[in-house]
């Protein structure tokens, strides 16, 4: 939160596109059986917008975040649900100095590779929410 930027906890993470993929997350009939079919309606989504994923293969894919206050999911554009990691097994965010790209590492599977404009958002909502989770920059991503 930078609080000489405007910003104030209840509005930090906000923003008209991210409020527009909450809403659609929100409404999406995908979205609602997979938390209710999982047990997990009781999470609160703090943040969701579109992010560009890269895969193992270099392969760029458009995708949806959403970050609620037990952990990140990755959804599709229809907003079904590809993978959720609770905030517990993400241990870093690397952040490319020469890039918009980012990598969030989760040691007990595999890591997410993204980028986009998004970063510093994504990063910050990340932080808050896994007060655990350490943000180094690299020029090597």
């Amino acid at each position: 939160i930078d609080p000489e930027a405007g910003e104030t906890e209840s509005n930090w993470f906000t923003g008209e596109k991210a409020d527009k993929y909450k809403k659609e997350l929100l409404k999406s009939y995908k979205w609602s059986m997979y938390v209710a079919g999982k047990g997990l309606d009781n999470e609160y989504v703090k943040y969701a917008d579109k992010v560009v994923k890269i895969n193992a293969r270099g392969r760029k894919q458009d995708r949806i975040v959403a970050v609620t206050d037990k952990a990140m999911y990755l959804c599709s554009e229809k907003y079904e649900v590809r993978r959720r990691v609770s905030f517990d097994n993400i241990t870093k965010i690397t952040r490319s100095l020469q890039s918009g790209e980012f990598i969030v590492h989760v040691p007990s599977t595999y890591d997410f590779w993204f980028t986009g404009p998004q970063r510093s958002k994504l990063c910050r909502v990340l932080r808050a929410n896994g007060p655990h989770i350490t943000i180094t920059d690299s020029k090597l991503v």
